[in-house]
């Protein structure tokens, strides 16, 4: 009984309804890392873009790269990027898994 039917809907009307269930249900197991790849894909990201930032935005001036403007808009712009992975990550991740 541990791996009981959970497809219980064998004796509605429409049969390719239960076919349609079972071929798109994700399992548990594939959202849990799915989760857990897209909540470390911004990570990652926005460590790669805090490193390579500086020579996108740096304009070579050392005092200028030095000065808190130039910070803010450094971590704001990486949080903003990070927060929008994520987002895109998570909505992909449970968009189905209602059901």
């Amino acid at each position: 009984m541990k791996n009981k039917n959970r497809y219980s809907l064998a004796f509605t009307a429409n049969p390719f309804r239960l076919l349609a269930k079972k071929v798109f249900s994700m399992d548990n197991t594939l959202t849990v890392t799915l989760g857990i790849v897209a909540m470390l894909l911004p990570l990652v990201v926005g460590r790669l873009y805090w490193k390579r930032f500086d020579h996108y935005f740096g304009r070579g001036d050392e005092a200028y790269m030095d000065s808190l403007e130039y910070f803010l808009k450094k971590i704001g712009s990486t949080v903003l990027i990070a927060f929008i992975i994520l987002w895109i990550g998570i909505s992909l991740v449970f968009n189905g898994s209602a059901s």
